[in-house]
């Protein structure tokens, strides 16, 4: 008490807070700080035992005693890892900026009183109503009598009855003839035959050809039989148009397919195909698995594949289930043809309507500028050379224009910043919440939202990220057509303007009535193609009805875009925009020239650095 007369009289009134920190450094000790430290680690919230409101602020206490220092906000953080991760999780979910203590205490309450987070189900114990099965010995089943499978005598197990003939000797033995059964009438087999080699597809003098049969499809079985396969794969040799030929058993392919290389030396006509799978073609051809005793002929369609450099034809795993080919890997590798577990699959059917391929030179190449030039329009004067001149810059340089696989471009070294003329902490008016909408603009801006992120354009915010600035989104609507415009109106008044010029609508028109050629092009999404900076990237944050969402590109609303695009271009393209042929308006470029051989040399050139920083153009106009 003298200690405390004493401080009293030489500060006079303080409030708790300072009271707190001197009690601390006068009478705490490192005892007493692990004491504290191990009571709060070691104290998680339990919903069955603990009450929020006094498990929170106990734990609020130890921490403010241990960190005085420390704020409010980090301090409600630190107490959540301890609820658990479902329900740090929901109360997170649900809380905002600027909740209090009492805010997370009440949320805590909800959460425990709607739901079972954090609670164990209890599981009652039930009394068993088995009763104890009583077995006779009069109801016990009778074994039967071991019976021998061959002979059928009763006990006789040791198969002491005559061995008959094997199969594999009558198949080899001189007396065997094969007889020439019509095909619709005779079964799929492969017959087991053991010659010198042990592999008889891979003599160098090939057996003749007995008696070819159409495999059934799904329809036999042979009791016996096999065909030796290569060592250590699933190669074996065929006839096709009578020449011999490889074929490898896949079952990690799809379809039948061979390349175009080894394709070669057979020599048969092939049709064209769709552009699914890229093929150059449809081999519609038979294929024929000899054996001295019953050669297999089954009927195929190939896909024949461009720079494939395999040596052989692979026989997919749509075949092998169609005529059940089983492929066993015991020591000696051998394949089987015929029903494989009763499984019917329907047959591979490829178009019958397939056009024949009368060449194909510049195939890839005429389809990939035909593509490009779907929306462009060519002027019909043009000569056939400046034409054909114009379709080989383009295919050159078709990286230079957008494709399926890459809509938008990523300009490299011109990332987007933004300077504000305010400190933080920011003004309430750049913390917006989102806007009402109606069930057709909610619709709209999902849609829209998700072709954004598909884009790599827009980014979900975590729920655990600080968001500092966020703004509503609105939806326009013109000619039954929507877009997503965001309010970006407040940022606007803060950022710091770049006054950077802009060309002048009278000077490009002037340019453009002394051109005899022209070549228009559109930036495809030019604002889109540019990257924010880090600290951008959080200034440019939307709230909808969806959640919060960040700008990962320069959007078009913002204050300071033209001028950005505007000297980003200037940058491309200095040398080309002094001479004075080419005119750049936002997302607009324009090459004008009064001869055609200026003309193409300044598209060349611009089509060589848009490629450069990989900037995506469009044809169209």
């Amino acid at each position: 008490m003298q200690w405390y007369y004493k401080m009293r009289q030489d500060h006079g009134k303080c409030d708790w807070s300072w009271w707190k920190s001197e009690n601390i450094t006068k009478w705490a000790d490192n005892y007493w700080r692990f004491k504290t430290d191990s009571a709060f680690e070691s104290s998680i919230f339990n919903s069955e035992k603990d009450k929020p409101v006094t498990w929170f602020f106990k734990q609020k206490d130890r921490l403010s005693a241990l960190h005085p220092d420390m704020s409010d906000t980090m301090i409600n953080m630190i107490i959540l890892r301890k609820c658990g991760r479902e329900l740090e999780h929901a109360i997170k979910c649900i809380s905002s900026e600027g909740f209090s203590t009492e805010d997370y205490i009440h949320a805590m309450e909800d959460i425990i009183t709607r739901t079972r987070i954090g609670k164990t189900w209890t599981k009652i114990p039930r009394e068993s109503k088995m009763v104890p099965k009583i077995f006779r010995e009069d109801r016990r089943p009778e074994k039967p009598a071991l019976k021998c499978h061959k002979c059928g005598i009763i006990e006789n197990v040791q198969g002491t009855e005559e061995k008959e003939e094997s199969d594999l000797d009558s198949a080899i033995s001189e007396d065997t003839q094969v007889e020439d059964y019509p095909i619709e009438n005779i079964t799929a087999f492969f017959e087991v035959i053991e010659i010198h080699t042990h592999l008889p597809q891979y003599r160098e003098d090939l057996h003749t050809l007995i008696n070819i049969q159409d495999a059934r499809m799904c329809k036999t079985k042979p009791a016996r039989g096999k065909g030796y396969t290569a060592e250590a794969s699933c190669i074996t040799s065929i006839l096709m148009n009578d020449i011999e030929a490889k074929v490898n058993f896949d079952t990690g392919s799809f379809c039948a397919c061979v390349g175009k290389d080894y394709l070669q030396a057979i020599l048969p006509g092939f049709s064209s195909a769709s552009n699914n799978i890229y093929p150059l073609g449809i081999l519609d051809t038979n294929l024929v698995f000899p054996h001295p005793t019953g050669s297999i002929r089954i009927k195929t369609e190939i896909v024949v594949l461009d720079h494939c450099k395999s040596q052989h034809i692979i026989l997919g795993i749509d075949y092998l289930d169609i005529y059940g080919i089983d492929i066993d890997n015991h020591k000696d590798r051998y394949f089987t043809i015929g029903e494989r577990k009763r499984q019917k699959v329907a047959f591979f059917n490829m178009p019958k309507q397939i056009s024949v391929i009368s060449s194909v030179k510049n195939t890839y190449k005429e389809e990939s500028v035909s593509n490009q030039l779907v929306e462009a329009k060519i002027k019909p004067s043009l000569s056939p050379k400046m034409r054909h001149e114009l379709i080989d810059v383009l295919y050159t340089y078709n990286n230079a224009f957008a494709a399926d696989n890459e809509p938008l471009g990523a300009i490299k070294g011109h990332e987007v910043d933004i300077t504000l003329n305010i400190a933080r902490p920011y003004p309430p008016v750049l913390r917006k919440t989102a806007y009402p909408a109606s069930p057709r603009a909610r619709e709209a801006l999902e849609k829209h939202i998700q072709e954004l992120i598909q884009l790599c354009v827009l980014r979900k915010v975590g729920h655990n990220e600080e968001v500092e600035v966020r703004k509503p989104v609105i939806i326009a609507w013109h000619n039954d057509k929507s877009r997503m415009v965001g309010d970006f109106g407040a940022l606007n008044t803060y950022t710091v303007a770049d006054s950077y010029p802009i060309p002048r609508i009278q000077e490009t028109l002037t340019q453009l009535s002394k051109a005899k050629y022209i070549t228009s092009m559109d930036a495809l999404k030019g604002f889109y193609q540019i990257f924010l900076t880090p600290k951008a990237k959080k200034l440019l944050r939307i709230i909808t009805h969806c959640g919060i969402y960040e700008y990962l590109r320069m959007p078009f609303d913002i204050k300071n875009a033209p001028s950005h695009y505007q000297r980003m271009i200037n940058t491309i393209f200095p040398t080309e925009l002094s001479e004075g042929w080419l005119i750049i308006y936002i997302g607009d470029i324009i090459i004008c020239s009064d001869s055609w051989s200026l003309n193409f040399e300044i598209l060349v050139r611009v089509l060589h650095k848009a490629a450069e920083v990989n900037m995506k153009m469009s044809l169209k106009n």
